[in-house]
């Protein structure tokens, strides 16, 4: 299906006409992947016909198969929130979700959740509960416990492993360079993730040998945590395993680079400690900002990519 065709459908999924049940004023969030559309009680995702160095979902089919692994991978944290895939059709009355008609995209099907209990909404309006770090962290280490740590997911986490990550971000960024990075932050950042992977190299080696190294989460951050009771953690990274597995410590570090980002280092220290005291591991700390320093470069490199796409 072309550019111009996902358009179409994406405008119509803005009208109450396209749903089986009651709407309300429809709400469209844009990300770097998909759009998200607010719906009574409900919230439909679809993917974006995008791609990038790191991801392709340039066919209906890469976005089917997407879509299904975003809901197989979430409902590990979430069962009752992911609802499943859902066909988007159209016939000579229009463009509908479900019915019997061509089937020219697909939607993740999730319960809304309340938008003024995002964590990063908590954040930006002084809100934030005393007690939510904790309740954070003891739902991420029971996750964390529980996910797969198999020999092949455990092959990430090693230490060539994470040098072919860098190496391939800084061959992804080459191109922004300056446009979004002068070559001086360029090379610094080269420099500072070499010496890392010297320095760390036997810590990270380790943590392997010990068995930190999960299948999780992938994309932590403030707007992946709604504060209701019990918390909700969802949307996970469900693109690339290999981008998802990987040390707790890179899951925790993403989380605590966002916080820092909301201006709230003292949450994201918080954050460290409590998971480290709760998870007995008591090395995390030593390289959180070594994953951090990764996440943020991600990060931007994600943005000045969807800034140079719209």
């Amino acid at each position: 299906m072309s550019a111009i065709a996902q358009e179409r459908v994406l405008d119509a999924l803005r009208e109450p006409a396209a749903y089986p049940h009651p709407t309300g004023g429809i709400r469209a969030v844009r990300t770097h992947v998909s759009m998200v559309f607010l719906a009574g009680d409900f919230a439909y995702k679809v993917k974006r016909e995008v791609r990038f160095p790191f991801l392709d979902l340039s066919t209906l089919e890469l976005r089917r198969l997407c879509c299904e692994e975003e809901v197989r991978l979430n409902r590990r944290l979430n069962p009752e929130l992911y609802l499943g895939v859902v066909a988007i059709t159209a016939d000579a009355e229009g463009i509908h979700l479900g019915g019997s008609g061509e089937v020219v995209e697909y939607a993740v099907k999730m319960r809304r959740l309340p938008e003024d209990r995002m964590m990063d909404s908590l954040l930006r309006a002084g809100r934030f509960p005393p007690d939510a770090i904790t309740q954070i962290c003891e739902r991420l280490v029971r996750f964390h416990a529980q996910a797969e740590a198999t020999d092949a997911v455990a092959a990430f986490g090693s230490p060539s492993a994470i040098a072919q990550l860098w190496d391939e971000h800084f061959v992804e960024s080459s191109p922004l360079i300056n446009d979004f990075l002068d070559r001086f932050q360029d090379r610094l950042l080269r420099a500072t993730a070499r010496a890392w992977m010297v320095r760390k190299r036997a810590l990270l080696e380790r943590r392997l040998r010990d068995g930190h190294i999960r299948d999780g989460h992938g994309d932590l951050r403030c707007s992946s945590i709604c504060l209701t009771e019990p918390i909700q953690i969802f949307d996970c990274l469900e693109f690339s395993q290999r981008l998802r597995c990987g040390d707790v410590a890179s899951d925790l570090a993403f989380l605590a680079m966002d916080l820092t980002w909301h201006g709230r280092r003292d949450l994201a220290e918080e954050l460290v400690d409590r998971y480290s005291e709760l998870s007995r591991d008591a090395e995390l700390g030593r390289l959180v900002p070594f994953y951090g320093c990764y996440r943020a470069c991600v990060r931007a490199k994600v943005s000045a990519l969807s800034a140079r796409d719209a």
